[in-house]
């Protein structure tokens, strides 16, 4: 199914059934006769796809660490400029 088919709503629409018709009906070979058949299938399959993305339990969220949950234990602190770097050196002389 395609990002447009129906998920949010319970019943799926008359254009969403009939694009699942179609790809069945392809798909068997596109026989005579069977329309009605097919397309019963086709809301079938849709309902249960529906209810089922519904029943499913929501995909836990995974978020990016910030800058502060970083391993790194000097990833916090300010990070030092050339010019406190050449004073640190004098004052260590």
């Amino acid at each position: 199914m395609n990002e447009t088919t129906s998920t949010a709503h319970s019943a799926p629409t008359h254009e969403e059934i009939s694009r699942r018709a179609q790809e069945l009906w392809e798909s068997y070979g596109r026989p005579v006769g069977r329309d009605e058949e097919i397309w019963l299938e086709a809301e079938r399959n849709l309902r249960a796809s529906a209810s089922v993305l519904k029943s499913a339990p929501a995909a836990p969220r995974i978020t990016e660490p910030t800058f502060k949950e970083s391993r790194n234990p000097t990833a916090s602190a300010k990070p030092r400029t050339p010019q406190t770097t050449r004073a640190s050196k004098a004052a260590a002389r």
